[in-house]
């Protein structure tokens, strides 16, 4: 007699979305770390395109996420919520600082530098407590 596969319920598979390793983000993440670094050691210098496209290639990995995870049903609703609010703040959070990285050697630009950061904490710590309600 064939062996039936059990099948995954919506909450383990958003998990595994989530835990799964990211490895363009990752590299994306360095490659916007290097140009942030590079224009912080020269004020004058703006920050590089390959910062921003960085950027950009984070975000959209996260929206990409967040698209997939929108589609699973699941019985863990609220979790999933939380998961899907906390991936979209944080991406928010991402826009924020790509929006002021021209401006990072201003007040204005550390400051709202320092928002988006706190912004993207928040956003992280959420989406942890949110992961852990998915079990």
């Amino acid at each position: 007699m064939a062996r039936r596969r059990r099948r995954r319920s919506g909450a383990q598979r958003i998990a595994a979305i989530l835990g799964a390793p990211q490895t363009d983000i990752n590299r994306a993440m360095t490659t916007t770390g290097k140009g942030f670094f590079a224009s912080e050691s020269n004020p004058d210098k703006p920050p590089s395109r390959a910062t921003y496209r960085g950027m950009r290639v984070v975000r959209a990995e996260y929206q990409s996420m967040r698209r997939r995870i929108s589609d699973i049903e699941t019985s863990r609703e609220e979790a999933k919520a939380d998961v899907l609010d906390a991936l979209e703040r944080f991406d928010s959070a991402l826009a924020a600082f790509a929006k002021a990285l021209p401006d990072e050697n201003t007040d204005d630009g550390v400051a709202a530098l320092a928002r988006a950061g706190r912004k993207a904490k928040r956003a992280s710590a959420d989406l942890e407590n949110a992961r852990g309600r998915l079990k």
